[in-house]
C-alpha cells in the first residue's frame, strides 16, 4: 500500500532540479523489481494526479480503487477552499480514471458546512456526488483548523443546518455505495503472475 500525505507529489519535495523521482517513477520501480502481487494507491489530491499514473490502473496488480479526494462539489465552496481544481477538472480526472480502468471504484471525502456555504452550494455537492456515482464517501463536518482557509471567514460551520447537510450528503454517498457493491468486481489476485 502506497499511502500518505501528498502521495501525489512524491519527489517534488527536492525541487524541480533535483528530482529524481515522481509516484509513477516510483510504481514502475515497485512492479518491475518486486513480485508485490497486490499494490494500491491510497489517496491522491487532483491537483496532484500525474497523467502518467493512468496506465498502471489497467494494470491487473494495482488495485482498481482511488480515493480521490473532493472536498465540495461546489465551484464557489472550492475556489473558497482555495483547492487547485474545479468540479469539471475532477470529474474530467475521475472520466480518464475510469476510461483507463472501467472497473475502477472511486471514492472520496466532502466537507460541509464550511463557512460560506449556502443553501445552493450544498445542493450542487449533493448533485455532483450523485452525477460522479463514488463507490463510497466520507462525510466531515468542518471544523476549524489553526491556519486554514475556513479561519479567513467571519461565519464558522457549525449549527443544525450543517448537521443536517452532513446527514444528506451521506445519505447521498449510501445510495451511491449501495449500487457500487451491486456491480461485478474484479477478482481480487490477478489470475496470471
Amino acid at each position: 500500500m502506497l499511502t500518505g500525505v501528498s502521495i501525489g507529489a512524491y519527489g517534488q519535495d527536492r525541487g524541480p532540479k533535483r528530482a529524481t523521482t515522481s509516484l509513477p517513477q516510483l510504481l514502475s520501480e515497485i512492479l518491475a523489481r518486486t513480485a508485490v502481487r497486490r499494490l494500491r494507491i491510497t489517496s491522491l489530491e487532483p491537483h496532484d494526479f500525474d497523467p502518467a499514473l493512468l496506465p498502471f490502473f489497467r494494470d491487473e496488480r494495482v488495485c482498481p480503487h482511488l480515493h480521490l479526494c473532493l472536498q465540495s462539489g461546489s465551484d464557489a465552496t472550492l475556489k473558497r477552499m482555495r483547492r487547485r481544481y474545479d468540479t469539471a477538472e475532477y470529474a474530467a480526472l475521475a472520466a480518464a480514471l475510469r476510461d483507463a480502468n472501467p472497473a475502477l471504484l472511486l471514492t472520496t471525502d466532502v466537507i460541509v458546512g464550511f463557512p460560506g456555504e449556502t443553501d445552493e452550494e450544498f445542493a450542487e455537492t449533493v448533485a455532483f456526488v450523485e452525477r460522479m456515482g463514488f463507490a463510497d464517501l466520507h462525510v466531515f463536518r468542518y471544523s476549524p483548523r489553526a491556519g486554514d482557509e475556513g479561519g479567513r471567514f467571519p461565519e464558522p460551520g457549525s449549527g443544525p443546518r450543517q448537521k443536517g447537510a452532513e446527514r444528506d450528503v451521506d445519505c447521498a454517498g449510501e445510495r451511491l455505495a449501495a449500487a457500487a457493491r451491486a456491480a461485478p468486481a474484479r477478482p481480487a489476485v490477478p489470475r496470471a503472475l
